[in-house]
């Protein structure tokens, strides 16, 4: 895996072009104004040009710099990236071909990734194992080479905005600069780049649903797909597990064979029998009646409203859990539960401990 030196250079290389530009940008302005003060007619034209190619001979400096600085650790970075790619170890890369099919954990894929991290070709395969099962990069401990096309994409983002930069910054403060080789890019050119595994953490609950399901669906066959749930129900991020489990209940396509199979068999059915997407979509649509009135009428009616869903929901299992996941992103809904919390002793909030 690949540290972070290129992002970190172009940053500094990016702030010291900026620093430069922008004083020779207020220099140019300044004297811009009091030559209009001292000069008239011809002197003042002559001056604005003098005024004006002291500043651009300031950019163009600021632009090699920033060059000089640049340029040869991308082409170092490129050169380093494709050599990875002669580097090839037929009998390592039969140990891990021997795994592929099976269901694996993303605790059983760590065990195996420490062997071998560090190889760019056992990497792209353990990759492979990983999205097979629906290992998210956030479980991943091991060191996992970063995918080649991802890197060159990278590569070709930052070139073109590094190019952008040189041509478009001018110091003047224009919005449309603002947007230019930003942080918030370097950063996430940085996380794709070294580590080429799909990033789920950021997804809500409901895609990282859908895509297990995805993946448990396609399986060619009862037994396949019975593995393929006990895969997913283990590596799936916990406030999740719930919706993904009365998805898989629901579903006419997945037989009570390829539920016991899964090895989660008497809690999928317990489930199925319970109709649980009913009370799981129940908890939903009285949590969305919650946040209507919080956004159209405010605190206390959004209080008011979590309250009376509390004693409506009062024998759903999944309300109050709903209301805790909630909580923990929607700022509105997290003071509603802790007023509610104040007055009914209860822990809708999910700040109190157990």
């Amino acid at each position: 895996m690949r540290d972070n030196k290129l992002f970190t250079e172009v940053q500094i290389a990016r702030d010291n072009f900026k620093k430069a530009v922008n004083d020779a940008y207020e220099k140019r302005e300044s004297e811009l104004k009091q030559a209009s003060k001292d000069h008239v007619g011809d002197y003042l034209v002559k001056a604005r040009n003098g005024i004006r190619a002291e500043y651009d001979k300031a950019v163009r400096k600021a632009g090699k710099e920033f060059s000089s600085a640049v340029d040869p650790i991308i082409t170092e970075y490129e050169q380093k990236a494709k050599a990875r790619l002669t580097n090839i170890k037929p009998e390592l890369l039969n140990q891990i071909k021997a795994i592929e099919d099976l269901p694996i954990s993303a605790d059983e894929l760590n065990v195996i990734g420490e062997k071998y991290s560090g190889d760019y070709w056992a990497s792209q395969r353990l990759r492979m194992i990983a999205l097979k099962n629906g290992i998210a990069k956030t479980d991943v401990n091991f060191q996992c080479e970063p995918d080649f096309a991802t890197e060159m994409k990278v590569i070709e983002d930052l070139k073109t905005e590094c190019t952008e930069l040189l041509t478009e910054y001018d110091g003047s403060g224009e919005l449309s600069h603002r947007n230019i080789l930003t942080n918030r890019k370097l950063l996430r050119w940085e996380q794709r780049a070294t580590n080429g595994l799909i990033d789920e953490s950021e997804m809500p609950d409901s895609m990282l649903v859908d895509r297990a399901f995805t993946r448990i669906a396609t399986q060619p066959d009862e037994l396949a797909r019975g593995q393929q749930i006990g895969t997913e129900l283990k590596n799936i991020r916990e406030s999740a597990r719930t919706e993904l489990i009365a998805k898989i209940a629901d579903s006419r396509i997945l037989g009570e064979t390829a539920l016991r199979f899964s090895g989660f068999g008497d809690e999928l059915l317990q489930f199925r029998k319970e109709n649980t997407s009913e009370k799981l979509e129940s908890a939903k649509r009285a949590l969305q009646t919650v946040s209507d009135a919080l956004n159209e009428r405010g605190s206390f009616a959004g209080a008011f409203a979590l309250d009376d869903a509390l004693h409506n929901e009062k024998n759903n299992p999944y309300f109050v859990p709903e209301v805790q996941k909630a909580a923990k992103s929607d700022e509105k809904i997290k003071q509603a539960a802790e007023a509610v919390d104040m007055k009914r002793n209860t822990n809708l909030s999910g700040t109190k401990a157990d």
